[in-house]
């Protein structure tokens, strides 16, 4: 693995001129490397866009939104493909053609992981078609998927996008496409790491505002925490060395529900009105807390954003008063993790 820095690509573009036109040219992933290190911090940010797709002018809708050709409109309704999916023929398939060449490729998405199944075909016109081997191998479900583009005068395949759902680094595997006669190239690697920061993005309190005032003070220091414990956090890690009263001692030992729902007092914002954003997820228990704020005990129940076992890079803390009666909320807050400057890139 080599890292790129400033210094690095400036040596490399020396050395590149200095040489013969023998020597190999940088891989695609080396190029691509020195092109998203450039991007902005905040537009790797955006959930439901990757900077990598303009980096390789790759198309990012669906062949439904479009119209298609007629080679295209022949292998969506192509009854050995479907079968080949193991689809029946009413699902609909999906087509994109490698610009500039007569390779197709026809997906299926299946699962509750979206993942992507993709058969590679040649079609040129006026001719049989035939399969085409896949350029590598790969896995596309959940947040990693394929598509075609093109990059540095090649056509590419590149499959990647968040490695996981709770992190900010992406990995991505490419291969170009060298012609009839060559087929795919070989495939390079492109991994962007990220610092990251919390940042509060959510906050929806009870009429008490000291109490709104200095829980929101520690909750990015509580999903911080959460981030490296998970639910195996020490309930007393907030309680600023005091000990905790019985009633709320008791609540901490109880197994809190997954499917849970942040309390928001009935606020309609960007952050309340989708689900994924208010739900606690299951794939990893939300952690019972002692809080000792404002001079008061509270408790809290801290935990990641998603449905079922879906995850994602926001974080929940929802505050509540210990009376007779059981917990009443009084607090809640989510805490989105973002990227604290421009990747830095690997690649092999």
């Amino acid at each position: 693995m080599r890292t790129t820095t400033k210094a690095n690509l400036i040596a490399i573009a020396m050395s590149f001129s200095a040489v013969s036109s023998s020597e190999p040219e940088p891989s695609l992933c080396q190029s691509l490397a020195s092109e998203a290190e450039q991007v902005p911090a905040g537009e790797w940010a955006a959930a439901a866009y990757d900077p990598m797709n303009t980096l390789v002018n790759a198309r990012v809708s669906h062949s439904a939104a479009r119209k298609l050709s007629p080679i295209e409109e022949r292998l969506v309704k192509d009854p050995t493909l479907h079968e080949e999916f193991s689809v029946g023929p009413e699902e609909t398939l999906d087509v994109e053609r490698l610009d500039g060449t007569d390779v197709y490729r026809v997906d299926s998405f299946q699962g509750t992981a979206n993942c992507q199944y993709s058969v590679f075909i040649e079609a040129p016109p006026g001719k049989p078609s035939h399969h085409l081997s896949a350029p590598f191998d790969a896995d596309t479900c959940t947040t990693q998927y394929g598509r075609f583009g093109h990059a540095f005068g090649q056509p590419v395949f590149m499959v990647g996008g968040v490695f996981e759902m709770t992190g900010l680094a992406r990995s991505y595997k490419i291969s170009a496409w060298q012609g009839h006669d060559k087929a795919w190239g070989p495939a390079c690697e492109l991994k962007l790491e990220f610092k990251q920061t919390l940042k509060l993005s959510g906050s929806h309190c009870s009429p008490d505002a000291a109490l709104c005032k200095a829980a929101a003070r520690v909750a990015p220091a509580i999903a911080d925490a959460y981030g490296h414990r998970g639910p195996a956090l020490d309930p007393l890690a907030f309680a600023q060395g005091h000990k905790p009263p019985a009633a709320l001692a008791k609540l901490l030992g109880d197994q809190w529900n997954s499917g849970m729902e942040l309390p928001t007092f009935g606020a309609k914002t960007a952050g309340t009105v989708n689900p994924f954003f208010t739900s606690f997820s299951n794939s990893q228990g939300p952690a019972g807390l002692a809080l000792w704020l404002d001079g008061r005990w509270w408790l809290g129940v801290v935990g990641i954003a998603g449905i079922g076992w879906r995850e994602s890079t926001t974080s929940l803390l929802a505050v509540y008063a210990v009376t007779d009666d059981g917990p009443v909320p009084a607090a809640s807050f989510q805490v989105e993790k973002l990227p604290a400057g421009p990747a830095q890139a690997e690649w092999r």
